[in-house]
C-alpha cells in the first residue's frame, strides 16, 4: 500500500479501536448504574457481544489455469491442491502478470502479513486447519528435494531447451502479456534467471546434470513411495501435494522437448500416484473453496 493510504488505515483503525473502547465504557457504566433486576439481562447481554469481528478467508494469489491444468505452475498448483484437501474455506485470485509470476502463489490473509512460496502457505494453512496430519519428521526434506531439484528441473527444461523456449515459453509466457518490441529482451533476462537458479539448486553445472538430479530425485521418491498410495501414512502429505504439483505439470505441459516426461515415465508408482491425487481433488473440490466475486 501506498503511504497515504497506509495512514488512512492507521486512522480508521484508530477510530474503531476508540469507538469500541467508548461502547465498553458506556455498557460498563449502564451496568453500574443499572438496577438490580436489570443487571442479569445486562450480564447476559455483555457475554453475547463478539469480542472480535469473524476473519474472511484467505485470498490464494496464483498464475491462471492452461493447457488442461488449475495453474500453468507447479508451485501453484501445489498451493491449490492442499488448500482444497485442507478444507480450508478461500477465494483464488488469477494473477497472470508476469513481472508478479516469480513471486506467486501468495495467500493473502484478511488479517496479517501475506504469506509467500509454497511452504509457508502450506505451513500457515497447516496451522489454520490444526491438521498434524500432513506433517512428518521427513517432510520437510522431500519436500525441499521436490523444490530444489524436480521444480528447477522443470523451469530449465521449459525456460533453457531451446525448442521449449521459442515455442511455448517465449509466445505463451511473455508475448502474450507484453507489448511487442521488449519481449524477447524480457524473455532473455527470465532464461538467464532461471538458468543460474535451477544449476544452483541442482549443484549442476550443465543440462546434463541438471537432469541427472532430476532423475536421482524421482527414483528416491519412487523408492519411498513403493507400493503404498501416498508417501507418509493414509493421507497425503505436505511432501505429497508438492510431488503433485510438479508431475501434473510436466505430464500435461505441452513442451516440444520432454525428457523430464521421459524420465518420469519410467516410475508407474509416481503415475498411480498423481492419479490418485487426482482422484481426491475431484472429490473434494466442490465443498473446500468459497467462489471467488
Amino acid at each position: 500500500a501506498t503511504l497515504p493510504s497506509a495512514v488512512q488505515h492507521c486512522h480508521t483503525c484508530l477510530h474503531t479501536f476508540t469507538q469500541r473502547m467508548a461502547d465498553a465504557a458506556t455498557a460498563s457504566s449502564a451496568f453500574d448504574t443499572a438496577p438490580v433486576r436489570n443487571r442479569e439481562q445486562l450480564e447476559r447481554a455483555l457475554r453475547e457481544l463478539p469480542t472480535a469481528l469473524p476473519e474472511a478467508p484467505p485470498t490464494l494469489h496464483v498464475r491462471g489455469p492452461g493447457w488442461g491444468l488449475a495453474s500453468i505452475d507447479p508451485a501453484c498448483l501445489a498451493v491449490q491442491a492442499h488448500l482444497t484437501l485442507s478444507g480450508l474455506a478461500h477465494t483464488v485470485a488469477i494473477n497472470n502478470n508476469p513481472d508478479l509470476a516469480e513471486a506467486l502463489p501468495v495467500l493473502q490473509r484478511d488479517r496479517g502479513l501475506p504469506e509467500y512460496g509454497v511452504m509457508r502457505i502450506l505451513a500457515f494453512v497447516n496451522k489454520s486447519c490444526k491438521s498434524d496430519a500432513r506433517v512428518h519428521p521427513q517432510t520437510e526434506a522431500y519436500c525441499a528435494l521436490a523444490l530444489n531439484r524436480l521444480y528447477a528441473a522443470a523451469d530449465f527444461e521449459l525456460w533453457c531447451e531451446h525448442d521449449n523456449f521459442f515455442d511455448v515459453a517465449l509466445p505463451v509466457l511473455v508475448e502474450a502479456a507484453y507489448p511487442a518490441g521488449i519481449t524477447t529482451v524480457l524473455a532473455y533476462q527470465k532464461q538467464q534467471r532461471v538458468l543460474e537458479d535451477s544449476l544452483r539448486k541442482t549443484n549442476a553445472a550443465d543440462a546434463g546434470q541438471v537432469y541427472e538430479a532430476a532423475e536421482s530425485a524421482y527414483r528416491a521418491f519412487a523408492a519411498r513411495l513403493g507400493m503404498n498410495n501416498y508417501l507418509f501414512g493414509d493421507s497425503p502429505s505436505d511432501a505429497d501435494i508438492v510431488l503433485y504439483g510438479h508431475v501434473k505439470f510436466v505430464l500435461q505441459a505441452p513442451l516440444t522437448k520432454k525428457t523430464l516426461l521421459s524420465l518420469l515415465a519410467k516410475h508407474d508408482n509416481l503415475l498411480a500416484h498423481v492419479r490418485r491425487v487426482d482422484a481426491l481433488l475431484h472429490a473434494s473440490r466442490t465443498t473446500t473453496a468459497v467462489p471467488s466475486h
